[in-house]
This record gives C-alpha cells, sequence and structure tokens, in this order.
C-alpha cells in the first residue's frame, strides 16, 4: 500500500510539471466562471429562458441561482460537462505519453509490478478529477461572492447549513463519478490500444454513439426503456438530475438512481479489469508512435 501511495505521489508530481495539466484547469476555471457570469448577464437582460416554463426568469426569482450556494450546483454541471472532454483527452495523453516515449519499460524496471504501475495511474488520475471538482466549486463560490457584492438587486436570505453542505459533498460526489467512468472507458482503450490518439477517439467517439443509440431506443418502447441504463451517459444524467438543494422529491427517473449506480460501477470494474487483464499478458516494447 505504501508503494502504490508512493507511485501515487510521484505520478501528481509529473502532472504537476506538464503544461496540459494546467491548461485543464484554466480552461475549467474559465468555463465556470464565463457560464455564471454570461448567464447572469442574460438574465438582467430578461433573455435568460427557463427550461420548464420557456419564458425569461425573473431577476427577483433568479438571482438565488447566482449567489451563494445556489451557483454551486450550476459550476458543478459546468465542469461535469467540460470536464468529460477535458479529461478524456488529458488521460489519452497521460497515459500514453510513457508508451509513446519509450519510458514504460524504464519505469517497469525500477521494480514496482505491472498491478502497483497501473493502481498508481489510477490513483493520480481519480486525484485530478477530485481536484478538476474542487477548483470548480471554488471558481464557482468566488464568482457568486462577486455578484453578491456588485448586485443591486435584493439578496434572499441564503445562510448555508449542515443539510446544505451535507447536499453539496453529495453532489460533488455524484460529479466525481460521473467524470471518473469516461476516464476509466478512455483509461482502458488507450491501454489496449497503445495510443493516444485511439484513446481520445473512442472516449470522445462514445458521446457520439449514445445520441445514436438514444433515437434507437426511443423508437424501442418498453425493450429501450430495458436497455436505457447499458449507456453510461443515460446513467450519469440520472445521477444528475439529484444536484440541486430544491429537491423536494425524487423525480421519477428512468433508469433509476439504483440502477444507474450499480451500471456505473459495473462499468468501472469492467474497464480496470480489463485493463489489467490486458497489460499483465503484455510484451514491452520501445517507444512506439502516437
Amino acid at each position: 500500500m505504501k508503494k502504490t501511495l508512493l507511485l501515487i505521489w510521484l505520478e501528481l508530481l509529473k502532472i504537476r510539471k506538464r503544461s496540459l495539466t494546467w491548461i485543464v484547469i484554466g480552461l475549467g476555471i474559465i468555463s465556470v466562471v464565463g457560464t455564471l457570469v454570461g448567464a447572469y448577464n442574460l438574465m438582467l437582460n430578461n433573455s435568460l429562458i427557463s427550461a420548464t416554463t420557456d419564458q425569461a426568469i425573473p431577476v427577483e426569482e433568479g438571482i438565488v441561482n447566482f449567489i451563494l450556494p445556489g451557483a454551486l450546483p450550476s459550476a458543478l454541471g459546468v465542469a461535469r460537462t467540460v470536464g468529460s472532454w477535458l479529461l478524456i483527452i488529458f488521460t489519452a495523453i497521460f497515459i500514453g505519453m510513457e508508451d509513446a516515449w519509450g519510458t514504460l519499460r524504464v519505469m517497469l524496471s525500477t521494480g514496482i509490478s505491472r498491478g502497483q504501475y497501473l493502481a498508481g495511474k489510477l490513483g493520480a488520475l481519480l486525484v485530478v478529477v477530485v481536484g478538476f471538482v474542487l477548483v470548480a466549486l471554488v471558481s464557482g463560490g468566488l464568482t457568486a461572492v462577486f455578484i453578491q457584492n456588485t448586485t443591486s438587486i435584493p439578496l434572499p436570505d441564503q445562510a448555508a447549513n449542515g443539510r446544505l453542505l451535507g447536499s453539496l459533498f453529495l453532489m460533488s460526489w455524484r460529479v466525481v463519478v460521473a467524470l471518473y467512468v469516461p476516464v476509466l472507458l478512455t483509461f482502458c482503450t488507450t491501454i489496449l490500444s497503445r495510443s493516444q490518439v485511439t484513446g481520445i477517439a473512442i472516449g470522445l467517439g462514445y458521446f457520439l454513439f449514445e445520441a445514436i443509440m438514444k433515437n434507437a431506443f426511443n423508437s424501442l418502447g418498453a425493450v429501450g426503456d430495458t436497455l436505457r441504463p447499458l449507456l453510461i451517459g443515460y446513467d450519469i444524467a440520472t445521477l444528475m438530475e439529484l444536484n440541486s438543494f430544491h429537491l423536494d422529491r425524487l423525480p421519477e427517473l428512468s433508469p433509476s438512481v439504483g440502477e444507474a449506480w450499480l451500471a456505473l460501477g459495473v462499468y468501472g470494474v469492467l474497464f480496470v479489469g480489463l485493463s489489467w487483464f490486458v497489460f499483465m499478458k503484455r510484451d514491452i516494447t520501445s517507444a512506439r508512435g502516437s
């Protein structure tokens, strides 16, 4: 265990020194701040349309979504959407670079096992995902504070309490899971293909595949409803429906929350297990093209 934790720490040191890491973080911050500020300005101009009523959101009602704590679920939503793309690209490059540079054999020759090598990578990626979510929360919180201190709109009482903080923790955990499962998919495809390009293509291409399958399942009626939990995006969407401070009752979701958690857990184990099985059987060669 100590050796695995040390490997995770060493991987994080490598991650910290790479410019791609700071580009991903920077794009995440820009996305969160830009989305909140942009939506706030649309609301001030009576141009922010409600998805449920198809009407402009009144400023007096909508302001709660741009101050604390109401802005935080929006920040998490942006992090999930943008992070799904950014972290897939980051994962493919992070995993594939040692095969491409020919340093994988050197790493394994230091005495670490292949299982420990994979565990170090997976642990470091989990830390990156958690860090990305925390950065989004901090960015959203600071943006909300700025809006609170500069707006002339009367602010409702939004005092935080233990229930809100507990809800925020659960919302953040759901976003971490929603980001980590596509990361595991990319991790698996990059390990199997030994190619950064293939990892990125499959990781991002899966979203296109789901868009096609969505239309197919919608036309299958009850059969489509049965097969829907097999799609990662549908399971993630179910979890994201719970990310609100104002959820009075659990909505009727398809798939159900339990089915979504089970499916995502099975996919996670499948991706890690397949990566481990292939990597343990593989001959480690010299540098390969990406």
